[in-house]
C-alpha cells in the first residue's frame, strides 16, 4: 500500500482486459451469424454530451455501436426513447426490489418481428448439409477418443452393451429424432469395432509399443509463427520405425474406385503428414507415414 503501481502488473491486466473484450465480440459474432435469416439485437443506450448516443463501457452493444450508427438505414437500426411508466395507484404500489426504478415498454409497443420465425421442420433438418458436415464431425471426434481408450485401456471397454454417456450428450442435439441418434451411435459404435475388430488393424490399438501417444499435442514454429498439431496417433515398432498415423472418415464417392479414391486422399492429406514427420525428424528413426479411414476400414501407407 501507497507504493507507485508495478508496471508489469499493469501491463498483464490490461492485456486481461483486452483478452476479455475481443472474446466477447467473438461470442457476440458467433451468435449473430448463427441466425438462419435475420437477428434482431436490443440494447439500451444514452445521451452522450455531444448529442450523440453512446452504450455502457465493455458492454457487447459499445463494440458494434460505431458501425451502427454509421449503416442504420441498411441494418434497420431504431432509437426509441424510453417513456415513463404509467402512475401507479399508491394503495397497490410495492416497493422496488432495489433502488433502481423499473421500467416499462409503452403501452403502445410493437413487436417489431412481424412474421413468425422460420423453423426447420425436423425431417428437413436431416437433409441439412451444414447438419451432416456437423454430425459427422461429431461423430468422428469420438471415433479418435474411442480409439485412444482402446489403447490406453484395452478393447474390454468398447464390448460393453451401453453407450457411453458422452456419446449420447455430444450427439442427440445434432438429431432430430430418437431414430437418428440411435443410426449415429451405430454408425459410431460400427467404426471403433470395425478398426479394433479388423485382423489387419488389431495390432494398432492393443499391442503397447515404444514412445507410444494418441492426439499428441505438438508445437512448431516456422517464419516466425506458431502452428498447433495434434498427431493421433505415433509409436516406434519393434523395428525401430516410427509410425505416424492420421485418422479419416472420408470415404468412396458414389461409383468412386477404391484405388483411385486411396490416391485422392494422399494427394490431399501428404503435405499434412509431412508436416507431422518433421517434427520428429530429429529422432533419426525410419518413418512410415500412414492414413487409417475409419468407415471402410483400411490403413494406407504414403511414402515417408
Amino acid at each position: 500500500r501507497g507504493q507507485p503501481d508495478d508496471l508489469l502488473y499493469e501491463y498483464l491486466r490490461f492485456e486481461r482486459e483486452q483478452r476479455d473484450l475481443l472474446e466477447a465480440t467473438r461470442l457476440l459474432y458467433i451468435a449473430v451469424t448463427r441466425a438462419v435469416r435475420s437477428a434482431w439485437l436490443f440494447g439500451y443506450v444514452k445521451t452522450a454530451k455531444d448529442g450523440g448516443i453512446k452504450a455502457a463501457s465493455a458492454s457487447l452493444l459499445q463494440r458494434i455501436l460505431p458501425v451502427l450508427e454509421e449503416r442504420q438505414q441498411e441494418l434497420q437500426v431504431q432509437i426509441e426513447a424510453l417513456q415513463a411508466a404509467p402512475p401507479t395507484d399508491e394503495a397497490h404500489a410495492f416497493a422496488p426490489l432495489d433502488s433502481q426504478p423499473l421500467r416499462r415498454l409503452p403501452a403502445d409497443w410493437r413487436n417489431p418481428v412481424t412474421r413468425a420465425l422460420w423453423q426447420p421442420r425436423p425431417d428437413a433438418v436431416e437433409d441439412d448439409p451444414l447438419h451432416e458436415q456437423l454430425l459427422a464431425r461429431s461423430i468422428g471426434e469420438l471415433v479418435h477418443q474411442g480409439l485412444k481408450h482402446t489403447v490406453e485401456r484395452g478393447p474390454e471397454w468398447l464390448a460393453q452393451d451401453h453407450d457411453p454417456p458422452l456419446w449420447r450428450r455430444t450427439l442427440a442435439p445434432l438429431c432430430a429424432s430418437p431414430q437418428a441418434l440411435a443410426d449415429a451411435l451405430a454408425s459410431l459404435r460400427a467404426q471403433l469395432r470395425g478398426c479394433i475388430g479388423h485382423p489387419q488393424l488389431r495390432w494398432l490399438f492393443t499391442e503397447r509399443q515404444r514412445d507410444d501417444a494418441c492426439e499428441l499435442p505438438l508445437v512448431s514454429y516456422a517464419d516466425g509463427y506458431r502452428r498447433d498439431h495434434v498427431v493421433d496417433r505415433t509409436f516406434i515398432d519393434a523395428s525401430g520405425t516410427r509410425w505416424i498415423i492420421d485418422y479419416k472418415s472420408a470415404t468412396p464417392g458414389k461409383g468412386q474406385d477404391l484405388d483411385a479414391f486411396l490416391q485422392q486422399q494422399s494427394a490431399l492429406y501428404r503435405q499434412q503428414l509431412l508436416d507431422y514427420a518433421a517434427l520428429f525428424s530429429q529422432d533419426g528413426q525410419p518413418l512410415r507415414l500412414a492414413l487409417l479411414f475409419t468407415m471402410l476400414p483400411a490403413l494406407h501407407l504414403l511414402e515417408a
